[in-house]
């Protein structure tokens, strides 16, 4: 808690209606971490930790940025962080999107304008115990309002990448790390001992909790649906490991040692930037072309009772029937990704969603490690 000192009735009836949210009565005094004295000589018995010796009525632009600084210490040095952000509160949890400018924090707010937002710009989030949770700010932002005094737990936070699909997927500990200390903020202020050090272990503790995930999306994409599908946690029951061995192919088998796997959720969008595998019944019957969207379209035009075409329509009748998001495991190669098991299943659930263009998907998605040999023998099928 922050001590807020006033010097006149004016003033403090100032504060009060622009912070009015987050005012706490007296009782509560001793909880308090520091204190500002605004606008006068501070009285010894009240020595204060900062001073603003501005009015806050003339200067609250100034004192709005005065404040958010030691908000900043305050919270690095005690579990938390102010993180570069905007946020969303979805069935009472909270989602939060960070970036570098440009990357979308704005846009997706605007696609997401139905929810309560507890911060355009910035996101406090706090570790109590177990727990991570995400608070509303008192700061005002670009709205230039303060935010509703709500605490939430959070439920993800989103690294955002635009892109011409919407895919939720996971990151390993370092990235998660590197992705949140890229966007906090640091007070600089010498009164908050040891701020970095502290901060860097609030970091840590978030990658340890699996929190930060890499959200790509399009200005057209379904995202609130993904992140709906994400928030229900179809992948809590499920590891990497029995994924893997569900879906034992060739392909699959011989990639795995040369891949990092992460598990996600995805759109139907993304689908159509899947390519089938490079493998000889697909090319005998289909020829060259290998895009997803390319092949459903010869599909749905060619009814002819061919293999791949009698598998597909197979797995469409499957999902009219029994009502569960389909897997799908892909290889990331340059800007499209390799779907090394489930061709069947990817096709038969874009064509099943055809007309609706909604249809989200579970992926199991592996990235080539730095040390994955192009001249392999099963590089030429991806």
């Amino acid at each position: 808690m922050i001590l807020l000192y006033t010097n006149t009735n004016q003033e403090h009836d100032f504060l009060a209606n622009k912070y009015e949210d987050y005012i706490v009565t007296d009782s509560q005094e001793k909880t308090a971490v520091v204190s500002i004295a605004c606008g006068f000589e501070h009285r010894e018995k009240e020595i204060p930790s900062f001073v603003f010796k501005e009015s806050v009525i003339e200067r609250f632009g100034l004192f709005s940025e005065f404040f958010r600084k030691i908000l900043m210490g305050v919270l690095n040095t005690h579990d938390g962080a102010l993180l570069h952000a905007s946020s969303i509160v979805y069935k009472n949890q909270g989602f939060i999107f960070i970036g570098h400018e440009g990357a979308g924090k704005t846009t997706i707010r605007k696609l997401l304008n139905n929810y309560v937002s507890l911060g355009d710009d910035t996101a406090i989030i706090r570790i109590r115990g177990e727990k991570t949770y995400l608070y509303g700010s008192p700061l005002y932002q670009r709205t230039k309002r303060s935010y509703p005094n709500k605490r939430v737990l959070i439920c993800g936070i989103f690294s955002l990448k635009q892109a011409k699909y919407a895919l939720i997927n996971d990151l390993d500990l370092n990235q998660q790390v590197k992705a949140l200390s890229s966007n906090v903020f640091l007070s600089g202020l010498k009164e908050f001992n040891n701020e970095n050090r502290k901060l860097s272990l609030t970091l840590f503790t978030l990658g340890q909790q699996q929190l930060v995930h890499n959200l790509s999306f399009a200005k057209t994409s379904p995202v609130s649906k993904v992140l709906k599908i994400f928030a229900q946690k179809p992948w809590q029951k499920k590891s990497i490991k029995n994924l893997l061995v569900q879906a034992s192919t060739v392909f699959v088998q011989e990639l795995q040692d040369h891949v990092v796997w992460s598990k996600g959720v995805a759109d139907r969008d993304f689908l159509t930037q899947c390519l089938i595998i490079n493998e000889h019944s697909w090319i005998f019957e289909f020829g060259s072309q290998r895009i997803l969207k390319v092949i459903a379209d010869k599909i749905i035009g060619n009814q002819e009772e061919a293999y791949h075409h009698s598998l597909v329509f197979k797995k469409i009748k499957q999902f009219k029937e029994i009502k569960v998001l389909p897997t799908i495991v892909v290889v990331r190669k340059e800007n499209n990704f390799v779907i090394i098991d489930g061709n069947h299943r990817a096709l038969a659930w874009y064509l099943h969603n055809k007309n609706n263009l909604t249809g989200e998907i579970l992926v199991l998605v592996g990235d080539l490690k730095n040390n994955f040999k192009e001249n392999s023998k099963i590089f030429a099928y991806l």
